[in-house]
Formats: structure tokens, sequence, C-alpha cells
């Protein structure tokens, strides 16, 4: 079995950004963004990133769209999980720099990381509802 590039799933899941909301919902829209906007700002973090979007598209719609949009673009036939993630590691890992907001509408709720390697929390006033970038 092929085993993918990091560039080639980085840019598979970028491609279908316009459909991550339909795939993986708000909160996995919400870490693969932030999971991309990792890899972009530090290549040395892109195997990490990329396999935590492997694991993020494990759902069965995403899964399958996912793959189609690698052999669409010629990448490979399959795709491989490089890595068994650590457990505690649910939530997207947080960039520093960006600061995070709550998506409901008029809720001032904002964050920003303190700590390098934190996730992004979700909001006090919504706990069902992950921050997303501002």
């Amino acid at each position: 079995m092929n085993t993918l590039s990091d560039e080639e799933i980085l840019h598979a899941v970028s491609d279908l950004e316009p459909r991550w909301q339909e795939l993986l919902g708000n909160s996995g829209a919400t870490a693969a963004q932030s999971l991309l906007a990792v890899a972009a700002a530090d290549k040395s973090q892109a195997q990490q990133a990329a396999n935590k979007l492997l694991e993020l598209f494990e759902q069965p719609g995403a899964k399958a769209t996912l793959r189609e949009q690698i052999q669409a673009a010629s990448f490979t036939k399959g795709i491989t999980r490089l890595y068994n993630p650590p457990p505690g590691q649910a939530g997207p890992i947080a960039v520093p720099g960006i600061i995070y907001r709550c998506p409901v509408r008029g809720c001032g709720v904002t964050w920003e990381q303190q700590v390098a390697g934190e996730t992004v929390p979700t909001c006090y006033k919504h706990p069902d509802r992950r921050l997303i970038p501002k």
C-alpha cells in the first residue's frame, strides 16, 4: 500500500475546504483550518498536522470524499495512517498569534493561545461550540 506524503494530504484537505463543514461539522472544520495553519506556519509540524487531518477525516463520508479527492489528483490509491495519535488530544491545536472567537452571533467571547500546544477551547457561554479563528 502506498503512503501519502504530508504535502499530498495537506493539499487534498485544503482543496476540500468548501466542503469541510458538510463533511466534518463546525468543530471539525475549525480543527482542519487550525491544522492547516499550523502546517503552513511551521514546516516541521507538517507531518503531525497531516496525521491529525487523516484522523479527523476518519468519519465515514469524509474519509471517502478525501480518498476521492486524492485519487482525482492522481496522488495514490489509498490512505494509510502514518501514526497512532496520542491519547487525550481531541481538539485542534491553537496557532500562536491568532485570536479565536465564539461562532455564535453576538457572543463576545474571545481567546488567544497562552501556552504552546494548547488546544482550542469551547466557548464558556456556549459549551457545545468550539472557538474559531477571528
